[in-house]
């Protein structure tokens, strides 16, 4: 099958278009390219083509490669997209890289634009498959902390010292601690001191017992609001599994039932109560309407005569008269705002449990009710607190008429029958909190099924006794079937199969059960629908306490788009390697650990090595004569920094040069190189003919300078003299002029004359300058020289009183011209003593160093100096003079710049007035080598 590429240029050539075309054609990736020559044309094409690639000219007129990169990330698309331009050096590329563009060729190597291309999609598909599968992880773990996080139970991992490793979010709802609180504490400190005993010995069977869930523990622990919560806790030893590596508690509230189950127990005492004092059995709905009808019964069977009982509810509630006799009605029209008494009775009632008293007199009691009291003839009271959610919300109150009528039995009896009417306002404000919970589980479970539907992965449970399954709704989706398929036998589970996978599904199956470890596996069914899906299925085993598998459950993924997809990348890669066997560069592929994994056909060629002989093993291994070059040095810099690294390499060991582009990516590193030998020699041969003709610009120049000097010497040195001897030859040949006259015009016509010679004197000496370089060259020791020159100055030197320092520790002799140099040295140093300062004796300091391949001499004193800012460009000039006291023809700076430059050399001169002269002379450090023989 053809692979089409679309593909939107960035580009105003055509040409350029067909040629990437006809490259793209010849590694069989047929493209389809849309040419935009401008910005408006560049944003329609992308919007509205889909390509599958970019290509850009580094810029065009009206739009640059990085702006054509913004408008992709303003149009929120990601595209590949790669540089193809003659207009872009190696460091604007790193530029580029960095700021998103993905690859870059110039456009006299299109023929690397296949592998380039698929090297940059094969990324992004990398991109996306990473992306996929990280949205998966995180989805499963998603599903995860779903189900632990928003159970009713809750989970504790210990490690085997019992401190916790793992606390699920659950916990706050049970003890009311945070996860990171019960982290940080000793989760057993907060057992009842009752039921440490029973926790010692369950845990002592959970440690023998490894694997082996250990049901039914129950005790108190402490909730963080001061109570005791009664949980029931299932305890498994999983220290031997590494991925839990820990014992897993998972326990929850029975608090509630435990209080059912006390209420159970205060009704039977309250119905042996009214058996105590009716022998009547009294059915009712609730505690309250029990105790009412204690009272009821026991006032009209005389048990208390003349009792009378009230209930008093809320905050300023009327008094409510249960049962009343002889008790006139006025009397009780002094109770209808009884907040004073509650007042006085939630103050006693927050400090004691309930209130009785057998005498009417007690201080607890108001005037009020002292007065209905002695009304009444009542001689004792009791009064009971009635609770809710903690909370004192009214009282119990019973007066008889007789002193000491409860006996202590039934002050007990009725104290928790007040108890019980307290119960029962918590209990239903329990079952009311209790519905809200259920109703918020059902909405996280169906959350679940929601979540489950959108990952595609569905759940499911075997129960090993029956056979039989249950699935949730959405492995019966995946299946094909409705959500009223949800019980599913095994033979009916294994009729989906597709009949090539079943005997591997069965066998996956029983392993889990003989090794009872969890596993996964692959499979295909066939839905009811007909359409073959792929499933990822992973099951685990359940075992009760004696460790017989009991069930097994687990979960299963459709993974059916994600086989497709690999299915995909596998004809990638056949393409890629076609597309690599093609291409008329070497290229080869290296793991993390430099590994060979690819060696192409152009490879074995270029570096005469077969596959065979490199494949598996590390490149360093097979050429451990490049480690520590620069080609060594640029891979690692690829890998370390992630970026594309592009270079020449000069391979010593076929004398050639080689063109390298490293591209590093998850997997390691790959390598794309050319033969550029013939390239490198022609770019040398270039070079070297370039440096030729600067050489021969410079000796030109100089020629140029030498015929401008001889110019001036001809035009004025030499004419005047000459134009002088003419004009007094034709005034000597006069006869009007006296002899005297005439002996004058002679004597100018011989000053002329000697003019005259001495400038082709001068002209000589400069012919011969130039014609004596080619004298043969000897080792000149610069101490030795100096020494000779103070030899032939000494009668000047000891007038002047002159001072010479040398210092040639540096550089001791240099292999030249001697007696170029001698007149080099003589003329400066004659120099300096000529120009001294007529009040200070000349100092002269001379000295010679090396330099980043330069030997220096220096020659210094602290004279007259000169104004270089008038005078500089004429210093080194043919009959130059600054100093017109001291007598000269000033030739001697020419002749010293002269014989430098013949010498290969440059001399610079620093100096200002009045603070004396430097000059300092720079050779090639060949001059202080030995000469080759």
């Amino acid at each position: 099958m053809k692979s089409s590429l679309k593909i939107v240029y960035l580009e105003n050539s055509q040409d350029q278009a067909d040629i990437v075309a006809q490259v793209l054609h010849k590694a069989q990736l047929f493209p389809e390219i849309i040419v935009a020559g401008n910005r408006e044309q560049f944003i329609t094409a992308v919007t509205e083509s889909s390509p599958n690639i970019i290509f850009a000219e580094y810029s065009l007129p009206g739009i640059h490669c990085v702006q054509a990169l913004e408008i992709l990330r303003t149009l929120d698309l990601t595209i590949p997209f790669m540089i193809i331009s003659d207009a872009i050096s190696d460091a604007m590329a790193d530029e580029m890289l960095a700021v998103g563009i993905d690859d870059y060729i110039t456009k006299s190597q299109t023929g690397r634009l296949p592998f380039a291309i698929h090297k940059t999609l094969e990324k992004y598909q990398v991109k996306r498959e990473q992306q996929a599968l990280l949205q998966q992880l995180t989805n499963s773990e998603r599903r995860f902390r779903t189900l632990v996080e928003n159970s009713s139970d809750a989970v504790v991992i210990l490690n085997k010292e019992a401190q916790p490793t793992y606390v699920s979010l659950a916990v706050k709802n049970v003890l009311g601690y945070t996860a990171e609180e019960v982290l940080n504490m000793d989760i057993f400190s907060k057992a009842h001191p009752d039921d440490l005993a029973g926790l010692s010995e369950t845990m002592t069977k959970v440690f023998a017992n490894p694997g082996t869930a250990i049901p039914g523990h129950t005790g108190r622990m402490l909730h963080k609001d001061g109570t005791w919560r009664w949980i029931e806790a299932t305890v498994t030893n999983l220290l031997h599994e590494p991925a839990v590596n820990g014992i897993v508690d998972n326990f929850r509230d029975i608090t509630r039932q435990k209080v059912s189950e006390e209420k159970i127990l205060h009704l039977n005492r309250l119905y042996a109560f009214l058996s105590q004092v009716n022998h009547t059995v009294v059915h009712a709905q609730d505690a309250q309407t029990v105790l009412r009808e204690v009272c009821r019964i026991a006032c009209e069977t005389g048990k208390f005569q003349g009792a009378w009982v009230g209930m008093y509810m809320g905050g300023t509630e009327k008094l409510n008269v249960v049962e009343q006799q002889d008790v006139p009605e006025e009397y009780l029209s002094g109770f209808a705002d009884a907040a004073e008494e509650q007042a006085l009775l939630r103050a006693v009632l927050e400090t004691q449990p309930y209130y009785v008293t057998n005498n009417t007199q007690d201080d607890f009691i108001s005037e009020s009710w002292k007065t209905l009291a002695a009304l009444a003839g009542y001689q004792s009271c009791m009064v009971l607190p009635i609770k809710r959610s903690g909370e004192i919300v009214g009282t119990f109150n019973l007066y008889a008429s007789q002193p000491d009528i409860f006996t202590e039995a039934e002050i007990t009896l009725l104290e928790e029958a007040a108890m019980e009417i307290s119960h029962s306002l918590d209990f239903f404000e329990k079952e009311r909190l209790k519905q809200i919970a259920d109703e918020e589980l059902k909405h996280k479970e169906r959350r679940l099924s929601q979540a489950q539907a959108i990952a595609h992965l569905g759940s499911w449970e075997t129960d090993l006794t029956t056979n039989m399954s249950v699935w949730s709704d959405e492995a019966c989706s995946i299946y094909g079937l409705g959500s009223n398929n949800n019980i599913q036998s095994t033979g009916s589970w294994l009729s989906f199969v597709y009949p090539d996978d079943l005997e591997h599904v069965i066998k996956s199956n029983q392993l889990v059960l003989d090794s009872r470890q969890p596993a996964d596996y692959h499979h295909r069914i066939i839905r009811k629908d007909g359409q073959v899906r792929h499933l990822h299925v992973q099951a685990q085993i359940e075992q009760n306490s004696l460790g017989e598998p009991v069930r097994i459950y687990g979960v299963l993924h459709d993974v059916t788009e994600q086989k497709r997809a690999d299915e995909k990348v596998i004809k990638a890669l056949e393409e890629r390697k076609v597309i690599l066997e093609s291409i008329g560069d070497g290229f080869y592929a290296l793991d993390r650990n430099w590994v060979v994994n690819y060696w192409n056909k152009e490879a074995e060629i270029l570096l005469h090595l077969p596959k065979e002989k490199i494949l598996g093993r590390s490149l360093w291994d097979v050429f451990p004569h490049i480690i520590d070059t620069s080609i060594y040095k640029a891979y690692h810099k690829a890998v370390e920094l992630n970026t594309i690294q592009h270079f020449e390499f000069y391979y010593e060991m076929d004398n050639a040069w080689f063109e390298i582009t490293a591209y590093p990516s998850a997997n390691g590193l790959s390598a794309y190189f050319r033969d550029v030998t013939e390239r490198k020699v022609s770019e040398s041969q270039l070079r070297e003919l370039n440096e030729n003709l600067r050489n021969y610009a410079n000796e030109l120049t100089e020629s140029n300078k030498g015929l401008d000097q001889f110019a001036y010497i001809v035009s004025h040195n030499l004419r005047a003299p000459v134009a002088n001897i003419i004009g007094l030859g034709e005034l000597i040949s006069q006869d009007f002029y006296p002899a005297q006259v005439k002996e004058e015009f002679l004597e100018g016509i011989l000053l002329n004359v000697k003019r005259l010679d001495d400038v082709i004197s001068d002209l000589n000496t400069i012919l011969r300058i130039k014609r004596e370089v080619s004298e043969s060259k000897e080792p000149v020791n610069l101490q030795h020289l100096v020494d000779n020159i103070r030899s032939s100055l000494q009668n000047i030197i000891d007038k002047e009183q002159v001072t010479i320092h040398t210092d040639f520790r540096a550089v001791q002799e240099l292999f030249t011209l001697k007696t170029y140099l001698y007149s080099i040295f003589y003329n400066l140093i004659i120099n300096s003593i000529k120009y001294r300062k007529p009040d200070l004796p000349p100092v002269i300091d001379i000295s010679s160093s090396l330099d980043e391949g330069r030997v220096n001499i220096c020659i210094r004193d602290n004279g007259m100096g000169i104004d270089l800012a008038r005078k500089g460009s004429q210093l080194f000039g043919l009959y130059k003079r600054f100093h017109q006291h001291v007598e000269g023809k000033g030739l001697g700076l020419f002749m010293v710049k002269t014989q430098v430059e013949m010498l290969g050399g440059k001399i610079h001169v620093n100096s200002n007035v009045n603070e004396g002269t430097e000059f300092r002379i720079e050779f090639h450090s060949d001059l202080c080598q030995n000469p080759i023989l």
